[in-house]
């Protein structure tokens, strides 16, 4: 069953969450005994944050954040970001693997959809306070976690790294003196297995350690119709993080971590929309060749959206290696925190080009990616009524694209050359990136405090182009026009900062309202020589905001409504020959956002989340480059609406609990439904995915000692075939449409244990 709704419908639903977000003050400011029934029927738990890097209350935080703490997670069955997009307001998660191994996080329309060498996220991902610059790293599991933050909004006057969409902030579960032993083991379809497993305690009175492993395997849910041909978006992942605590002293601690991860199979896998149909034909006015071959000879593409055909033996290879350590130290009011983090991935990447059964074109591709960051901050810890924080960070790294190549053998449809042409580019970036930040709040009366944050970052990035060329390896016979080569250094600075207010009621609920500059440096086009670089993004973002608990804490309603103006949004396109970025000059994002929670009855949760978004182009001219070259024209965009950013989207929830024989029975359902959603600037009918429903449900057995649990599950029962995201590849390959499919129904069996 399909949730659709009309025009009416949404602009009435529109009216009410604006009357909720002018009326909230109201509702909050009413004393308990105003609102509370006689009877609690039972306080909501506290989830504590340190999204402004003090651990308060969330609903004392006055920034949009959402948190889910892990006994949440598991309970939704979230393992990974792919799974926490269903729970937080207009995040969009989704992976591209056609020729990277990156992943693509959108927070209220703003993200990078861009995984290549020489940009930056536009939604920071941290792990316990390390800022984690190479895409492929949000591949690591959720698992042992404390909890899982996502600030939507600009950031900067508190965190290291420059974010103008948000922030996701993974806080793993650090070692204890108590020693704790538990895991859990899950069966499901599509021969899926996963073990987990945790083991901690004290090693003395002042060191404890922790060990976390996790190992998971499954078949790939695209079935390849090829004979022999491998299923694609399968996954086999093993990652094991270890911690070790020492208490320096009663003011000063140090945690050093460590992480392995280790990825295989053919990973996420595209599939084909639509294909080409022309044939080569030398060499164009670009002095480019058109290796577009003829699939007239190739099966129709097949009408199962989870079906491919590739010829070719798509494997992803990826191996991450991970360490920090964080030295906290208190001392006369003030709190010293130095977070140092290097981070080391690689991955190898093969792909049948042509995703027919034909035996067109190959591509490979070996990325590496290692960063050293720095931070120290300063921070204030008393009670009085100034509150401060300042720091400084640092952050060098490298990105290597090497044994690039695309293959087309000697073919009668690809002629030419003893053993066909091969396109080789071999390249890589260097980024070198400090900050000075600091942020500071006034109590001005017991109720209203003001806040000011200010930040001044330098940017650096130096690229070069090793070799691109297309060449018969056998000959050396390099086309005309080729090779190209060639490098550039280009540094950006800017100032940022950050004005705010909050006003707390009465009755503990919270108003907020803050205007804010976000900043995201440009960046280096490696595999554009002709347009080398492209300019940084800029921010103005207005918010409004509060956050209310009432009916002896059985409820909880938060609202937020924020306003950007966006220029030079950079956007990811590939052309003839090469993926490029290119700037939006301005656009527009205004939107709504309500989260609640409620417990009318013991053992009885009820959750929802509403978000609205309007995100559209003000001006951009561009060329359509899923057009052939010839029929390209400058198009203005103006009124589109930006990728990946669904008008509507609706989340909503519900579990129940209640004691059996021998302990306790948990039902949870869930539906997520988002409106429909463009991946393109263009907003043609190939670009949009239409709104579409998902349901998931689980049953969880917990004995009276809590020592083992038992939980059947479900996601996306109805089994609703949809996109998740799509990108048109080269001209040089015909320019067909390529896209990420949402997971189809799954299901299984997953016990756990715990021995403390």
């Amino acid at each position: 069953m399909a949730l659709t709704l009309g025009r009416s419908a949404r602009t009435n639903l529109l009216r009410a969450m604006v009357v909720a977000t002018l009326d909230l003050a109201a509702v909050g400011g009413a004393s308990a005994a105003e609102t509370a029934p006689e009877q609690a029927a039972g306080a909501l738990d506290e989830i504590v944050v340190t999204a402004e890097k003090r651990a308060v209350d969330l609903q004392s935080t006055p920034v949009a954040v959402s948190a889910l703490e892990q006994s949440s997670l598991d309970q939704r069955g979230i393992a990974d970001l792919n799974g926490l997009q269903a729970y937080v307001p207009n995040l969009n998660f989704t992976t591209m693997t056609n020729f990277s191994s990156g992943v693509i996080v959108t927070l209220r329309g703003i993200g990078t959809d861009s995984t290549l060498s020489g940009s930056d996220a536009g939604v920071a991902l941290h792990m316990d306070g390390v800022y984690l610059g190479q895409a492929s790293t949000a591949l690591l599991s959720f698992y042992d976690l404390s909890r899982v933050e996502v600030l939507r909004g600009p950031q900067g006057t508190l965190y290291g790294r420059n974010a103008t969409g948000g922030s996701v902030n993974v806080i793993t579960q650090g070692p204890r003196q108590e020693f704790e032993a538990f895991g859990d083991v899950l069966y499901g379809n599509y021969d899926r297995k996963r073990v987990r497993a945790v083991l901690g305690g004290g090693l003395g009175d002042r060191v404890a350690a922790r060990l976390t492993a996790t190992w998971e395997q499954r078949d790939g849910y695209l079935r390849n119709l090829v004979p022999g041909g491998r299923d694609g978006s399968d996954k086999d992942e093993t990652n094991v993080r270890g911690q070790v605590r020492v208490e320096l002293s009663e003011d000063a601690s140090l945690t050093a971590r460590a992480l392995l991860g280790r990825g295989r199979g053919t990973g996420p896998t595209v599939v084909p929309l639509t294909r080409a149909a022309v044939a080569l034909s030398g060499i164009n006015p670009n002095r480019t060749p058109n290796f577009k071959p003829i699939l007239t000879n190739a099966a129709p593409r097949p009408a199962d959206l989870y079906e491919i055909r590739a010829d070719a033996p798509q494997s992803l290879e990826q191996d991450v290696t991970g360490f920090d350590a964080t030295l906290d130290w208190n001392f006369s009011g003030v709190a010293l925190k130095s977070i140092t983090g290097y981070f080391d991935s690689k991955t190898k990447l093969f792909r049948d080009g042509d995703n027919t059964e034909l035996p067109l074109y190959t591509k490979a591709r070996t990325e590496k990616a290692h960063q050293f960051t720095q931070e120290i901050n300063l921070s204030s810890t008393g009670d009085g009524a100034l509150e401060w924080l300042v720091g400084a960070f640092y952050f060098k790294g490298r990105q290597t694209d090497t044994d690039t190549s695309i293959q087309f053998p000697p073919t009668a449809l690809v002629p030419g050359g003893a053993t066909g042409w091969q396109f080789v580019f071999d390249s890589f970036v260097d980024t070198k990136s400090w900050a000075v930040f600091g942020q500071s709040s006034y109590r001005i009366t017991d109720a209203l405090k003001a806040t000011l944050g200010l930040r001044y970052t330098k940017d650096e990035k130096s690229g070069s182009i090793i070799q691109r060329s297309i060449r018969d390896p056998a000959t050396s016979v390099v086309l005309v026009g080729f090779p190209q080569s060639g490098s550039i250094t280009k540094s950006w600075t800017q100032p940022t900062g950050k004005l705010g207010l909050e006003y707390t009621l009465p009755s503990g609920g919270l108003l907020y309202a803050s205007f804010s500059k976000g900043f995201k440096s440009g960046g280096i086009s490696i595999n554009d020589p002709a347009n080398f670089t492209f300019n940084p993004e800029k921010i103005n973002a207005w918010e409004i905001g509060s956050k209310n608990r009432f009916a002896n804490n059985a409820v909880e309603l938060n609202a937020s409504a924020f306003y950007y103006k966006y220029k030079d949004l950079q956007l990811f396109s590939v052309l003839q020959t090469a993926p490029v970025i290119q700037n939006a000059a301005q656009s527009t994002i205004k939107g709504l956002e309500l989260e609640g929670r409620f417990r009318p009855v013991a053992g009885l949760t009820l959750n929802a989340s509403v978000s609205y978004l309007d995100a559209k182009f003000d001006k951009f001219v561009t060329k359509d480059p899923a057009l052939p070259a010839p029929l390209q024209v400058l198009e203005d965009l103006s009124g589109k609406r930006l990728p990946r950013a669904p008008e509507w989207k609706l989340d909503s929830g519900a579990e129940y609990e209640w004691n059996v024989p021998g302990g306790s029975l948990m039902l949870r359902a869930d539906v997520h439904w988002q409106d429909e959603v463009f991946f393109r600037p263009q907003n043609k009918a190939l670009d949009r995915q239409a709104g579409y429903a998902t349901y998931d449900a689980s049953v969880t057995f917990r004995t009276a000692n809590e020592r083992w649990t038992a939980m059947l599950y479900g996601k996306n029962l109805g089994d609703k075939q949809a996109i998740s995201n799509e990108l048109v590849e080269a001209g040089l390959f015909g320019s067909p449409y390529l896209a990420s499919v949402i997971e189809p129904r799954v299901f299984g069996l997953q016990v756990g244990f715990r021995f403390d």
